[in-house]
């Protein structure tokens, strides 16, 4: 049984802090974060939870990758819905392929969202881990 490399990342969201960026910044603060299936899973009537849930997520998954120093860019991460809610991350085939698997939860209030991800390393991604050949 091969037991994985561990990696966590976890961010917090003001709401009111996104809403102020959309306000102040529109069209280019989308566009420059999300890509538009993203975002078409919130809109309209969610908008401002979503863009605050898309970017506490991606700063999450972020936060997994720049523990092996790779600083993946906003709309190179992708996170995505399926028909039941479930939450997928999918990640750029630009990015190095260093997580086998990348699992994401995410919670809320009013005023916050909070977004953990977990990141697997398994095999040969680990072993180069291990002898510093990364």
């Amino acid at each position: 049984m091969i037991i994985p490399d561990i990696y966590i990342g976890v961010d917090l969201v003001d709401i009111e802090r996104v809403k102020g960026a959309f306000l102040k910044f529109g069209s280019r603060f989308l566009e420059k974060l999300f890509n538009e299936e993203e975002l078409h899973y919130y809109t309209p009537r969610r908008l401002l939870e979503g863009m605050a849930t898309l970017f506490a997520s991606k700063e999450a998954v972020k936060k997994l990758y720049l523990q092996k120093d790779i600083n993946p860019g906003w709309k190179d991460i992708f996170i995505l819905h399926d028909h039941k809610r479930k939450i997928t991350v999918k990640i750029s085939s630009k990015v190095p392929p260093v997580f086998e698997k990348i699992c994401l939860s995410v919670t809320h209030t009013p005023k916050e969202v909070c977004a953990v991800a977990v990141g697997f390393c398994f095999g040969e991604a680990k072993a180069k881990n291990a002898s510093g050949d990364f």
